[in-house]
């Protein structure tokens, strides 16, 4: 079934309404529509994107991010998952306990930002 309406709007314009409440931090409104919506229409879809927006919400806090001026690209994420951590932990021949592995990563970050 096809929702014509969330959060007594139209669905395009709730759409537009929660991803601006996402950018400002404010997921857990999002997350309580989207659990009323699922429930009122027995939707396992919007069950599911609430249980995801609850589970990242510190993670789509974009607002946040930009004003401590940190990027929220997940292109400079990946890329620096490759171009940092993966140089560092897949070197041929090494294994690492996953105890020491943060330790190792943050030697890594030290080193590659120059300080």
């Amino acid at each position: 079934m096809e929702l014509e309406q969330l959060g007594g709007l139209p669905k395009a314009t709730w759409i537009q309404s929660a991803l601006s409440r996402l950018e400002r931090g404010e997921a857990r409104s999002v997350v309580a529509e989207l659990r009323c919506a699922a429930e009122q229409n027995k939707n396992e879809i919007l069950r599911h994107e609430a249980d995801y927006f609850e589970r990242n919400q510190d993670a789509v806090a974009y607002q946040k991010y930009r004003d401590h001026g940190w990027s929220t690209a997940s292109s400079e994420i990946e890329s620096g998952h490759r171009s940092v951590v993966q140089v560092r932990l897949k070197l041929p021949g090494t294994w690492w306990h996953p105890d020491n592995v943060k330790n190792i990563l943050a030697l890594r970050m030290i080193k590659v930002n120059g300080w």
